[in-house]
């Protein structure tokens, strides 16, 4: 080229394309090539259900466990990280499992969920590159009705895994290409939940009462008016005993059926009244008795726990009491029940 010889720029419009430049390739042989090096992963969901209690130590025995497993595959690289929900809406993440194991709990937030994931790469053979593999672990506390509606209006049609991965306490997911590894880490998952602490177990009476509490709140809506209602027609049939034949009719006694009638209907209904609202109130002390957090992380979540316990003991109290003065009164009422018709 010269030196005074000036570059003409090239009119883009001039510029005619070519078949050549860009091979074509089907998106179907993509694909096919893509997984001849990657490997198309699988996955496997697996839910656990039960009352336990969940600690920092858990988590770190749950990693001990999963890392022990991982040293007998050949593994390129593994990644764990930890992310917390908190009861302010905060959301805590650790991003190397060093962050988390020297973390201070001191937090007065309770703790909502836990995800921990653990993403791998191993090598197989048959692939030219490490397969990556995933393993997620999800722990929540409590089933909040806005989180099963969200999971029922967002999950696919004809799937239940979103719900019942809402409802579900515990919610275990490998994706994975080597499926004995898939296997292998479930059943350490599912191993390591049978082994966690259970929460307080309730006495075999508080069990009972618990599945029978429905019978038990309706038990004493209905006893009350019924025995009350008993005990009102034993005195009117006590009084007719001590009516001659040719006074039945008179205008006085007449007076007298209907100032009973009156005050007996006004009565039993009010004590109907009162056995409905006892009886609803027994039931919702033994439903509420004995819940727990399912997290021990953070300050607050101790004294959350310490708040539930001394609800518990108000809630014992209320339904011991209750049931106790509703079971005297009946026996009184029926007692005096027989008393005057016999």
């Amino acid at each position: 080229m010269k030196v005074n010889e000036v570059i003409q720029p090239t009119n883009p419009h001039e510029v005619q394309k070519s078949k050549d430049i860009v091979a074509y390739f089907p998106k179907e042989e993509f694909k096919a090539w893509f997984y001849l090096l990657s490997g198309k992963p699988d996955s496997t969901v697996k839910f656990f259900n039960g009352d336990i209690s969940i600690s920092p130590e858990d988590i770190i025995e749950l990693n001990n466990d999963v890392q022990l497993k991982l040293q007998t595959h050949n593994i390129d690289s593994c990644i764990t990280t930890v992310s917390i929900a908190y009861s302010d809406n905060t959301v805590k993440e650790f991003g190397t499992w060093g962050e988390f194991q020297t973390h201070h709990w001191n937090r007065p937030e309770s703790t909502e969920s836990i995800l921990v994931k653990w993403d791998f790469l191993v090598s197989i053979k048959g692939y030219e590159i490490p397969q990556r593999h995933m393993l997620t672990i999800r722990i929540s506390s409590d089933v909040q009705p806005f989180h099963l509606l969200h999971a029922m209006f967002l999950s696919k049609a004809g799937s239940f895994e979103e719900i019942e991965k809402e409802v579900s306490p515990v919610y275990c997911r490998v994706d994975f290409i080597n499926q004995s590894l898939g296997q292998e880490l479930v059943k350490i998952v599912s191993d390591w939940h049978a082994g966690r602490k259970k929460s307080r177990e309730l006495s075999i009476f508080l069990q009972k009462i618990k599945v029978k509490r429905l019978i038990l709140a309706r038990f004493i809506h209905y006893s009350l008016p019924f025995l009350t209602g008993c005990l009102a027609l034993s005195l009117l049939f006590y009084c007719c005993l001590n009516i001659h034949s040719t006074q039945v009719a008179t205008v006085s006694n007449l007076k007298w059926f209907f100032s009973w009638l009156f005050s007996a209907g006004f009565i039993t209904l009010f004590i109907a009244n009162v056995g409905k609202r006892v009886g609803a109130t027994v039931f919702r002390a033994i439903d509420d008795y004995g819940n727990f957090r399912r997290f021990i992380f953070t300050n607050g979540d101790k004294n959350k726990q310490d708040e539930l316990d001394k609800r518990d003991k108000k809630l014992l109290s209320k339904f011991l009491w209750r049931t106790i003065v509703v079971i005297l009164y009946d026996i009184l009422i029926a007692l005096l029940t027989a008393k005057i018709i016999g």
